[in-house]
């Protein structure tokens, strides 16, 4: 059924659809397999499709709550493309973008407990039938662990089921590769004006004598008079409010808090300009709308025909509008998604990609583990994950990197938003930290895999489900379901295995500590073994209680 992509047009569909139909259990979107992977823009092709799915799961949440809250569905979100069935690390050409799917997909899993949320990367051969197998299967997978799998070919043709996890790199490989930076290379820089991305370019200044051409929407100009000379905040606002009233207009806190912002965002630029130049780099600034490549390459001509080719691409501009997904608008997805997906889009078709020796791309944590509040958000920095997986293998010789990054310290995180990730054992990097991971790995020989993951999850447990810190988990074992246990039997009654219990207990706080591994057991104890006799209890528990954890890289539980 077409769905219209419009706001109202989505709602009024799902309106009429839960009137006659009643409430919806499960949703499963199939993305169409696209064959054009060279357009990356939004606009283009089966991407319209993101959009969509967006504005779907705004309108499925409501009904879909409510069948979950019934307790007689199992109740489900589950999204389908078609990238190379590896989740684009399978080194092929792949519809990169289509895998925004999965940032999507992974938030509303962190905002809705209570809804099982999954999406599956089938290989394009993979035929229909055997297709709508796998998405069965992968409906009722009892792994909460899981919110991305892939399918795709073994070297026997069959078929094989992934998951990708993060692996800790200790140091990055000293030296440098053939395409090494010096004086001559030239870095377009998205969103360099400011902010992190600005820290991490003044850094790499004082490593690499590199040319920098820092683009922005900011206009760069002086300040104006009545802001000339002052630097306190307040007082700021005070001459921005006396030069409205002189003008004969009426001054309001908006327009008051658009010329200070304007003012302030100048000076930053400035100071950043001179920060680079103190050490030892050349940089330019051009104000340009970074999303319209025709109007990007326009503005960067002159100062490419001064400077020399651009030879490295950084893109770190980005735009936040953090809320709920069934809080989330039209406008939201068009501004984040555009700045992040467009805008590399633009950045890549107003240069020689044949001169590009480093391809550095600001992606997001929130990306990777889905996070709540962040949907579009996610949607964007998934995508460019995948653009990133997708230009190293059309470039084996570029350095491509997308960094996966967890909130920084300073700019987007305020000291109360600090105190917030804290509290929830959120990892927050510091400028001094976050900058030299980024030099060192621009500046280092080329990594194995794109992807680059700086922090920890952002996803904490429900906290809903917890009494008294411990947490109750409930299952079902039957010998009607598990024929396997007829062949473990003592005097003539089925007995569950001890190796089974075991691997329930460990599989349980896998499933509730994404990112770790099982590593041991100790003083485990039988009680009474699980006999499967006419006094069988249909149901079984287990209580975890989290007692011990350090430094975000280990875990122990007391499970009963």
């Amino acid at each position: 059924m077409d769905l219209s992509s419009s706001e109202k047009g989505m709602q009024l569909f799902f309106n009429s659809f839960v009137k006659k139909y009643g409430e919806i259990g499960g949703f499963i979107h199939l993305h169409p397999i696209q064959k054009d992977f060279s357009d990356l823009k939004l606009e283009a092709d089966s991407n319209t499709f993101l959009k969509q799915v967006f504005l779907s799961a705004k309108n499925l949440y409501p009904t879909l709550k409510k069948s979950s809250a019934s307790g007689t569905k199992h109740c489900f979100f589950m999204t389908v493309a078609r990238l190379d069935g590896e989740l684009g690390m399978g080194g092929v050409k792949f519809p990169a973008v289509s895998g925004g799917l999965s940032g999507l997909t992974k938030t509303a899993s962190a905002e809705w407990p209570e809804i099982f949320c999954r999406f599956v990367d089938l290989h394009p051969e993979i035929k229909s039938e055997k297709a709508t197998g796998l998405i069965l299967q992968e409906i009722n997978d009892s792994d909460l662990r899981l919110r991305e799998v892939g399918y795709s070919f073994s070297e026997k043709s069959r078929i094989k089921r992934m998951t990708v996890l993060p692996k800790k790199i200790l140091k990055l490989k000293a030296g440098e590769d053939e395409n090494s930076l010096s004086k001559k290379s030239v870095f377009l820089v998205s969103g360099g004006g400011k902010g992190v991305t600005a820290e991490c370019v003044v850094k790499l200044a004082e490593e690499k004598l590199c040319h920098f051409i820092l683009l922005g929407r900011s206009q760069l100009e002086e300040d104006p008079e009545w802001a000339q000379s002052v630097n306190d905040d307040v007082k700021l606002k005070q001459k921005a409010m006396h030069f409205i009233l002189e003008k004969g207009e009426k001054p309001s806190p908006l327009k008051i808090n658009q010329m200070v912002k304007q003012v302030l965002g100048g000076r930053t630029i400035r100071k950043n300009l001179e920060r680079i130049e103190n050490a030892g780099g050349k940089a330019e600034y051009v104000s340009v709308d970074v999303t319209n490549s025709k109007k990007l390459k326009a503005a960067i001509s002159p100062v490419i025909k001064k400077i020399g080719p651009v030879t490295g691409l950084i893109h770190g501009a980005g735009v936040l509008a953090d809320k709920l997904i069934e809080k989330k608008t039209s406008e939201d997805f068009d501004e984040v998604c555009s700045t992040k997906i467009n805008g590399i889009d633009a950045l890549l078709k107003s240069v020689d990609q044949k001169k590009i020796t480093h391809l550095i791309i600001f992606s997001s944590a929130a990306g990777f583990y889905g996070n709540a509040g962040q949907s579009d958000y996610a949607i964007a920095n998934e995508a460019l994950n995948r653009i990133a997986l997708l230009f190293s293998q059309k470039h084996p010789e570029c350095h491509v990197t997308s960094f996966n990054w967890g909130p920084w310290e300073g700019g987007m995180v305020t000291p109360e938003l600090k105190r917030y990730f804290e509290e929830r054992k959120v990892e927050v990097i510091s400028v001094q930290d976050g900058t030299k991971i980024f030099v060192e790995d621009v500046t280092s020989k080329m990594q194995s895999n794109p992807i680059v993951l700086v922090g920890n999850s952002m996803v904490v447990p429900d906290e809903r489900e917890l009494k008294d810190g411990k947490l109750k988990i409930i299952s079902e074992i039957s010998l009607k379901n598990n024929s396997f246990l007829r062949d473990h039997s003592i005097g003539g009654i089925p007995v569950l295995p001890l190796v089974h219990a075991m691997a329930w207990v460990s599989d349980m706080c896998e499933q509730r500590s994404p990112g770790f591994k099982f590593s041991s057991c100790k003083n485990f104890k039988v009680l009474n073994g699980i006999k499967f006799d006419k006094s069988l209890e249909s149901m079984f528990s287990l209580e975890l209680e989290e007692i011990e954890r350090q430094n975000h890289n280990y875990k122990e539980f007391e499970v009963n």
